[in-house]
């Protein structure tokens, strides 16, 4: 099982989906400016009612843990495992029994692509990029935002930094496939593309012995059944 929920929150109660979090979070965001408290209860509030449905749990009663890296997991039994990647007020998360990673990334993103590429990419690969980026900016843009929202998903899923997959700068092979676009990562590391937001898509790393069947989209239309 794989899922992958796209969200955009509308008028949702701030004090209501705080109730919804565990008093450690609570406390958590009395200590963080207003707009950061906001995302952090938000995004808790997505992974909290995704897992109380998978557990049949109330949201407040599902037991989130990090990492020494900083990953969220939850440690209650037969739970799934969860990724979250969020940005301007969008949401994405990824449900899967497998380790999974997800992030997304807009075209419109103020990034140094230039700087960045060089850490993404080695070799032929960063000389064809430079060299597509002279003939053809808006083509080297999605290339390069395909590579990033990959590596970041892979980071995720792996519970890494992103600073230390770039630093390795895995080689991906391509598939070609009419259907799918998905990527043979690392042993055991299978990502995938999706178009997300608005100007914008998503990447989800899933590790598994043998090839995952993903959704064949994303989710846009989540309703939260257990707020």
């Amino acid at each position: 099982m794989i899922k992958v929920i796209a969200w955009k929150p509308q008028k949702l109660d701030l004090e209501l989906v705080r109730k919804q979090l565990s008093s450690e979070e609570q406390s958590r965001m009395d200590q963080m400016a207003r707009g950061r408290a906001t995302e952090f209860a938000l995004g808790r509030f997505l992974i909290r009612n995704e897992l109380a449905k998978s557990l049949k749990k109330n949201c407040s009663d599902i037991q989130i843990r990090l990492t020494d890296l900083g990953k969220p997991f939850c440690i209650d039994e037969g739970a799934v495992e969860f990724s979250l990647s969020h940005q301007a007020g969008f949401y994405l998360l990824g449900v899967s029994e497998k380790p999974i990673g997800v992030d997304f990334q807009s075209l419109d993103s103020k990034k140094d692509l230039h700087l960045l590429s060089r850490k993404l990419m080695n070799g032929t690969d960063l000389t064809d990029w430079e060299s597509l980026h002279q003939k053809n900016p808006k083509m080297a843009r999605l290339g390069f935002f395909r590579r990033w929202v990959l590596s970041e998903a892979f980071a995720k899923c792996r519970g890494e930094s992103i600073l230390s997959v770039l630093a390795n700068k895995a080689e991906w092979k391509r598939f070609e496939a009419a259907s799918e676009n998905f990527f043979s990562m690392e042993k055991n590391y299978w990502g995938y593309l999706y178009p997300a937001f608005k100007e914008s898509f998503a990447g989800v790393v899933i590790q598994s012995d043998t090839k995952p069947k993903p959704p064949k989209q994303i989710d846009f239309a989540y309703r939260f059944t257990n707020a």
